[in-house]
Parts: structure tokens; C-alpha cells; sequence
């Protein structure tokens, strides 16, 4: 199993309702989301759409920033999902285009890659708790 963590939002439509999470394996999780296995608020509300995800070398800092993000503000949530996705699009749907998307489980879905090949989605990370300094993908690796 790979190493490191994913704080992720899932919505259900354009500014609507959010879902913060943590997880190890962002798409095995997100899987279940959509089949309805994941969190029952999700499934309730049908918070389907993955629209932000942030990679974390280590577990233990997705989840403090899980934890610092689901006390943020309404507007700074989707502050950060527009700074890397304005339209709100689903990821998945960019990852896994319906006509190519495998059927099956959570593991016969290859995991989304970057453009340099590393594994994962790696968008710009802005710090705003305290420095302001901008994260990319150059900086994360």
C-alpha cells in the first residue's frame, strides 16, 4: 500500500453542500462515495462529485488539515476548490471518462496520475493558515 494521505471534498452541485475527508486511498474511497458505500451524509445527500483533492506525503498531515478545513468557513472551502477547479467539475469524471471507465470494484480503477507519471493529483496547495505561500506539484515532490 502506498504511503501518504488525501484530504478530499465531494459536492452536489455547484455551490452546494461540501463533504471534507481523509483518506489512504483516495480511489477506493471515492468508489464507494459514488456506489453509495461511503459516508451515509454523502449518500443522503448525494455528495457524489469528487471536486478537490490534496495529496499529503504523510497520513498525519491530511489529517490535520482535514481537521482545520472542516472548520473553515463556507466561502473558503470553495475558495479552495475554485482555485483549482472553478467550474466545479467532477475529477473523477476527468480521471475516469464514462466510455473508459473499468466496471468493477474500487481496485480495477487505476489510480489518477499526474503529468510528470507520479501517482495522484497534485493541484496548487495554498497555506492559508499561516504563510500564504503557494504549493505546486514541483514543490510537493
Amino acid at each position: 500500500m502506498e504511503k501518504g494521505g488525501w484530504l478530499y471534498m465531494m459536492a452536489n452541485h455547484y455551490r452546494g453542500g461540501t463533504y471534507v475527508g481523509v483518506t489512504s486511498d483516495l480511489t477506493r474511497r471515492v468508489w464507494q462515495h459514488r456506489e453509495g458505500l461511503g459516508s451515509l451524509h454523502v449518500t443522503d445527500f448525494g455528495k457524489t462529485s469528487l471536486v478537490y483533492a490534496e495529496r499529503h506525503e504523510e497520513i498525519e498531515p491530511a489529517i490535520a488539515r482535514e481537521k482545520l478545513v472542516k472548520k473553515w468557513r463556507r466561502e473558503w472551502k470553495f475558495a479552495l476548490i475554485d482555485a483549482d477547479n472553478p467550474d466545479l467539475l467532477d475529477l473523477w469524471d476527468q480521471w475516469y471518462p464514462a466510455d473508459e471507465a473499468p466496471l468493477g470494484n474500487a481496485e480495477s480503477y487505476p489510480s489518477p496520475v499526474s503529468s510528470t507519471g507520479r501517482r495522484g493529483f497534485y493541484p496548487a496547495i495554498i497555506c492559508y493558515a499561516c504563510c500564504s505561500r503557494e504549493f505546486s506539484e514541483d514543490t510537493l515532490s
